[in-house]
């Protein structure tokens, strides 16, 4: 199975003191082991809903698990009270401004599905998550990608991430494969770049043509 997520790569030239956005390029590449929440970058589990056996949410930030075919992955007890959540925190402060959810559920019977995912940040620290970063989405389930979802930047050091499994199913305990979390500069357009590229360029020949006339 494969997963896969976006980089961006931000290549700027320099005319004066000003910064001139050139391009901007998009890789495609696996589950982050470098983004804000994972667990190598300082990011730990304060606390969670209770899961199967073995699919420690630990999962959810990087960390290895031993469920029995799905190592790596965190998935709730069918048990649970919805919504499920899991309640991350870091080293220091970080500020993310994108998220990206793997998930999977079973296949057309829709078990370990979710039918809604939210996010929220506790920006004072005071043990309050009251900052809504994402507010019930419905995320794909099919396991194929990330859900992306981008907002304004938030910083804070607690993070509550909260799943609502599908209903009318026999497994309602959601399946979590990775949260990662980004602070990442705005994607221009591919026609939006190569126009400001453009607009660097003549800008700079511009500058020089003055200076040589000026014979500065």
């Amino acid at each position: 199975m494969s997963f896969n997520r976006f980089r961006v790569t931000t290549v700027g030239v320099f005319v004066s003191a000003a910064v001139i956005l050139i391009a901007c390029a998009q890789t495609a590449y696996a589950q982050s082991t470098i983004d804000l929440f994972d667990q190598s970058q300082g990011g730990s589990i304060a606390s969670a809903s209770p899961t199967i056996g073995g699919f420690d949410p630990i999962g959810l930030i990087g960390g290895a698990t031993t469920g029995e075919g799905n190592a790596g992955n965190t998935i709730f007890s069918d048990s649970n009270t919805q919504p499920n959540f899991v309640q991350i925190s870091t080293t220091n402060l970080i500020t993310i401004n994108r998220v990206e959810l793997f998930n999977s559920q079973d296949g057309a019977s829709a078990s370990r599905g979710i039918s809604l995912f939210s996010l929220f940040a506790d920006t004072d620290n005071n043990g309050t998550f009251e900052t809504t970063l994402i507010g019930g989405v419905d995320p794909v389930d099919t396991g194929s990608g990330a859900n992306i979802y981008s907002f304004a930047g938030v910083t804070a050091r607690s993070f509550r991430a909260q799943f609502t499994g599908n209903t009318s199913v026999t497994f309602p305990g959601s399946r979590i494969i990775e949260l990662d979390a980004f602070s990442t500069p705005v994607i221009v357009p591919e026609a939006e770049a190569s126009t400001l590229s453009g607009l660097g360029l003549a800008s700079l020949a511009i500058m020089i043509h003055r200076r040589r006339r000026s014979g500065k």
